[in-house]
C-alpha cells in the first residue's frame, strides 16, 4: 500500500508485518503488526525478523509485487527497519522506517509508539495529505483480552501523506492461528482497492509463520521468520 515512485512511475504496496502475538499455547509474545497500518509495538532490543511477501493486484496493474523485509530491535523500544521493494517489471527501491514506543502497554493503559515511514524520501512534506515524502504516524494499541492460549489485541494511528486519515483493526489468535482485521487510509490503499484488509496465519514452527491475506480485495501470500540475536 506503500506509493513508490522510481523513474516517474508509481508502484502501490502493502506493508505486510513482522511478528503477530501468537505462537503455541506457551510460547511468548511477540511485536504485533497489522498488514498495511502501524502498530504500537516494537521488537524487543536484539531481536530481528525478516519475511516475503507477494501481492497480486488484480484490479490495476494485474501483476505480482514482492517485498523483502529487515526490523531490527535496536534498543529499548527502538525499531528500525529496511525495506527493499521490487516490482516485477521494474527497478528495485530501498524504504527505511523507524519506529519508538515511548510508553508500552501496562495494566490499562495501552501501547504508545511515534514513528516514520519511508524517512528517508525527500520529495514532499512531512505533515501533509500527500502521497509523497516521508509519512509521520501516532499509534496506540491494547490488549482487550487474553484466554486461555490466546488473546485480542486492538490499535488505531493516525498518520501524514501516504498514512494520512485514521487507520486501525484487531487482530485475535488462538494457540499457533489467528485472523485479523483492519481499515487502511485511502492514500495507503492499492487503486481500485477498497478499505478493509483481512487475513488468516498460523505459526506452523517457532520461529515461522505463513500468512493469507486480501488487500482491499488483492490477494496476498507472505512468509515470516523472527530470531534473536546470538541464539
Amino acid at each position: 500500500m506503500y506509493s513508490i515512485r522510481n523513474s516517474g512511475r508509481k508502484f502501490f504496496l502493502p506493508v505486510a508485518l513482522t511478528a503477530l502475538a501468537a505462537l503455541c499455547l506457551a510460547a511468548p509474545s511477540r511485536a504485533a503488526r497489522f498488514m498495511a497500518v502501524p502498530f504500537a509495538e516494537t521488537l524487543k532490543e536484539g531481536k530481528w525478523s525478516v519475511w516475503q511477501f507477494a501481492l497480486y493486484e488484480k484490479e490495476n496493474a494485474r501483476d505480482w509485487r514482492r517485498l523483502n523485509r529487515l526490523d531490527i530491535g535496536l534498543a529499548e523500544g527502538v525499531e528500525a527497519g529496511v525495506f527493499v521493494v521490487t516490482p516485477e517489471h521494474g527497478p528495485s527501491d530501498t524504504w527505511l522506517n523507524l519506529q519508538y514506543q515511548p510508553l508500552a502497554e501496562e495494566g490499562p493503559r495501552p501501547a504508545v509508539s511515534v514513528g516514520v515511514w519511508d524517512l528517508a524520501r525527500k520529495d514532499g512534506h512531512w505533515f501533509s495529505d500527500h502521497k509523497t515524502g516521508p509519512s509521520p504516524f501516532l499509534a496506540v494499541s491494547k490488549t482487550v483480552v487474553k484466554w486461555g492460549g490466546g488473546q485480542l489485541k486492538t490499535g488505531l494511528s493516525y498518520g501524514y501523506n501516504r498514512l494520512h486519515g485514521l487507520s486501525g483493526g484487531a487482530d485475535a489468535r488462538l494457540g499457533s492461528l489467528g485472523v485479523m482485521l483492519e481499515y487502511a487510509p485511502k492514500n495507503l490503499r492499492l487503486p481500485k482497492a477498497g478499505g478493509w484488509d483481512a487475513g488468516a496465519y498460523w505459526w506452523f514452527l517457532k520461529d515461522w509463520r505463513a500468512r493469507v491475506s486480501s488487500i482491499g480485495g488483492n490477494p496476498m501470500l507472505d512468509v515470516f521468520f523472527i530470531h534473536a540475536a546470538g541464539k
